[in-house]
C-alpha cells in the first residue's frame, strides 16, 4: 500500500511508519487481540483496502454510558461487554469511492457483533477519526456510527465515534 498518499488523516506519517523495522510490523499483525480485514485487487493481488480491529480494549467510561451499555462510569464490566477499537483504516487512492472500504468496514463490524454474540455480550465499536476526513466520518456516520467527542491528538482535533449493538440476539443455535 502507499501509505505516503493522503496521508495528512491519519494518526501517523509515511516517514515514521517506514522507519519502523520488520519485526513491527510482524509483531502487530499477529497480536492474538487483533483482527485485520483486507481487499484485495483481482488484477494484481495488491491489498487495496484494508482495517484492524482491537479487541477488548477497555472503553472510557462515557463512551460504555453514551452507547447506553453501562449504567454509570464505575460499571465496565468486561463479561456483559465486548468492545472492538476500530485502527488503521487505509484505501488506496485508486480504490476508493468505489464502496469497497464500505465493504471491507461492514464485514469487520458483521465479525465484532457476531464475536459478541457468541460471547452472549454487547457490542461495542469505536473509531477515532480526524477532523480533516470528512470522507471518512461521512461514511462512518452513513454506517451508523454517532459522534461523541472532540479530543486533541498531538494538536489535532480528532472525532471519537462509536457504534453499538445494545440487544444483542443471543441465537439458540449455538
Amino acid at each position: 500500500m502507499e501509505f505516503n498518499q493522503g496521508n495528512s488523516v491519519f494518526g501517523s506519517t509515511y516517514e515514521k511508519e517506514a522507519a519502523k523495522d520488520d519485526d513491527f510490523w510482524r509483531q502487530r499483525v499477529s497480536r492474538p487481540q487483533a483482527t485485520t480485514f483486507v481487499a484485495v485487487s483481482a488484477q494484481d493481488g495488491r491489498i487495496v483496502s484494508s482495517l484492524t480491529l482491537v479487541r477488548g480494549m477497555q472503553p472510557s467510561p462515557l463512551l460504555g454510558m453514551a452507547a447506553g451499555l453501562v449504567a454509570d462510569e464505575r460499571d465496565k464490566d468486561s463479561k456483559t461487554l465486548l468492545h472492538w477499537a476500530v485502527n488503521g483504516v487505509y484505501t488506496a487512492p485508486e480504490a476508493r469511492r468505489q464502496g469497497i472500504a464500505k465493504a471491507v468496514f461492514e464485514t469487520a463490524l458483521a465479525f465484532s457483533f457476531a464475536s459478541a454474540e457468541a460471547e452472549r455480550k454487547s457490542c461495542l465499536v469505536s473509531i477515532l477519526a480526524r477532523e480533516e476526513n470528512e470522507v471518512a466520518i461521512g461514511m462512518y456516520r452513513r454506517m451508523g456510527f454517532v459522534d461523541l467527542s472532540y479530543v486533541q491528538d498531538d494538536g489535532n482535533a480528532v472525532l471519537y465515534m462509536f457504534k453499538a449493538r445494545t440487544e444483542p440476539t443471543f441465537s439458540e443455535s449455538m
